[in-house]
């Protein structure tokens, strides 16, 4: 008998309802009107004049509370009840009631984060807020979803908040890495670690997160709500995603075992991959994840860009050793050229996210480099403060003294 009230608890019908907003009768024949013209119940009562807009949003925004389990439904109905007799906003009537909830602690202080690093305007994360309200997904997805950023600056946002609460980063470091990341599109763990913090993660070491994904386990934006909710409820991102059915937990500790083996140098990232991709998929006579590791681990990989001609090569090896893609991306943008008939130029410009700036620069790295006028460790540090600096690289490069003014491009 629990469980149809449970259900019927998370009806926005009930809520509104059982808070007096609306009676029982009105709810009936908006019910009737709704299957009629198939159209939203919300849709009906707001049209109908029955509850106006602020108080249909009120009431959505309980009914994901209450289903997320973060409010209490009764203080939920009170909070409505107060929205209407009040004119109060919901926010201020949960207030009243001296409500609080790290769910929307966490959600605020991520979008003022945001805000701060102009990584998204006001009117997106206004209309993001309105859309995790009424939906319950976190903000990062929905923001991933609306267009409003890409999946790499929500994990670049999450990575920061997740260290500010952890008081590992000081909040104008948080902002700066992550407006650097929004703009330039290298990962703020690197911005972070320019800037003086010891090295967030070991060399090499793919997070859990990544595993998944490139393995096909995960999508990208499953990983992304799983990153966020994870934070929000201090849980291990593993935890989330066999609660919500994402992966099975065998994944899980395949997934943990390999990131030992990456760091004692036993397997390589890519391979590891191709390890679990193997594992989880239950394929007759894969054998057990021992022996799949011993053969992944043997097999010899080319490198991936050994198909392409000498100078594109050498361009994608200096981007990549640039910091620019990381080795992932290299293997795909590799076979896309080649299969594709399309320069490196055009792929890298077209399809991700280094622009015209960065290939201009990787290229006249690469010249300085074979030239001898420039070591590749000289390159990266220089192609670090230009990225925070801006300007001419090759101002930068006179500027510390590795390239005579009159050798300027």
């Amino acid at each position: 008998m629990q469980t149809p009230r449970k259900e019927k608890q998370a009806l926005i019908g009930d809520l509104l309802v059982r808070a007096e907003l609306i009676s029982r009768h009105d709810l009936t024949n908006a019910l009737t009107i709704a299957r009629q013209m198939s159209l939203p119940i919300g849709h009906i009562l707001t049209v109908n004049g029955f509850v106006t807009d602020e108080e249909l949003n009120a009431a959505l925004r309980v009914q994901a509370l209450v289903r997320d389990k973060l409010l209490a439904e009764q203080q939920g109905i009170d909070a409505l009840t107060v929205v209407r007799e009040q004119k109060k906003s919901i926010e201020d009537a949960l207030d009243e009631q001296n409500w609080r909830s790290e769910y929307l602690t966490f959600t605020k202080n991520l979008g003022q984060l945001l805000i701060d690093a102009n990584a998204v305007t006001p009117d997106k994360l206004k209309s993001a807020l309105a859309a995790c309200h009424s939906s319950g997904l976190p903000l990062g997805r929905v923001l991933v979803l609306q267009g409003a950023i890409s999946e790499f600056v929500a994990y670049a946002a999450l990575t920061a908040q997740a260290l500010l609460r952890d008081k590992k980063i000081a909040r104008d470091q948080a902002v700066g890495s992550l407006r650097l990341t929004s703009m330039h599109g290298d990962t703020i763990e690197d911005y972070l670690e320019f800037g003086g913090l010891r090295k967030i993660r070991p060399d090499h070491v793919l997070r859990l997160g990544e595993m998944f994904v490139l393995s096909g386990l995960v999508s990208e934006l499953d990983l992304l709500s799983a990153v966020e909710t994870g934070l929000m409820e201090a849980q291990p991102i593993g935890h989330i995603l066999v609660q919500h059915n994402l992966i099975r937990q065998e994944a899980i500790d395949a997934a943990l075992r390999l990131q030992d083996l990456i760091r004692e140098q036993k397997i390589e990232p890519l391979k590891a991959v191709d390890v679990l991709k193997e594992y989880a998929s239950h394929q007759a006579g894969s054998g057990n994840f021992e022996q799949i590791v011993e053969r992944i681990a043997k097999k010899k990989i080319k490198p991936p860009t050994s198909g392409l001609a000498q100078n594109d090569a050498r361009l994608l090896e200096t981007v990549h050793g640039l910091g620019f893609v990381s080795e992932t991306e290299l293997a795909e943008i590799c076979k896309e050229v080649i299969g594709g008939n399309v320069s490196v130029v055009d792929y890298l410009t077209r399809c991700t996210r280094v622009d015209d700036s960065k290939i201009k620069t990787a290229m006249r790295c690469r010249e300085l480099v074979d030239k001898g006028a420039l070591t590749i460790e000289q390159a990266i540090f220089a192609v670090h403060i230009w990225l925070w600096s801006g300007g001419a690289f090759d101002d930068v490069l006179i500027n510390v003294g590795w390239l005579p003014a009159n050798q300027r491009s």
